[in-house]
Order: C-alpha cells, then structure tokens, then sequence
C-alpha cells in the first residue's frame, strides 16, 4: 500500500495541494471549513507527511550520526543512552 500523497487529498476535495498543505500547517488565510475537510480527509486515509520532504524544506533532518568502536562496551553504551536522553529532552529527537 502507498502513502497518500498531498495531490490525492487535493484531488478527492476538488482544490488545489497548495491549499491542502497550508490547511495541514493552519495557514490563517485558509478558512476554517477547508481545514476541517482537509484534516478529516487526511486522517481518514492515515496521511504522513513524507519526512525527506520535510528535511528538506526545513532544512535540518534531525538525524544524529555516531561513530564507535562497538556497543557491546557498558561506556559506549551509556554514551548512546545519555545522547539520546538528552536529544529526547530537547525534543531534537523523537
């Protein structure tokens, strides 16, 4: 099964996916009974935003790189441990 993209909502509510995406991001100029169409629609067909997509229009995948001899180590391990909490705190990371 594929994702449902923008276009299909865009296309099943007869508007445009430009309206689609700002009814998703709570664009003021959009009005407020598009907006409910568009999150029950969204919902109903279990839309995800595309994450690549996001990356790349915010410009920061929150992706966190390690390198490290091997996990298997108790420091190495609790290294990870306290890099995720900390990520997890800061919301960096979910």
């Amino acid at each position: 099964m594929k994702p449902v993209t923008l276009k299909e909502i865009a296309d099943q509510l007869n508007i445009s996916v430009t309206t689609v995406s700002k009814a998703l991001k709570d664009y003021p100029d959009i009005s407020k009974k598009t907006k409910a169409l568009v999150k029950e629609l969204a919902q109903t067909l279990n839309y995800k935003p595309n994450a690549f997509a996001v990356n790349l229009r915010t410009k920061e995948s929150k992706t966190i790189g390690l390198i490290i001899p091997e996990i298997v180590h108790h420091f190495f391990s609790s290294v990870i441990k306290g890099i995720v909490a900390q990520a997890e705190k800061k919301d960096i990371w979910s």
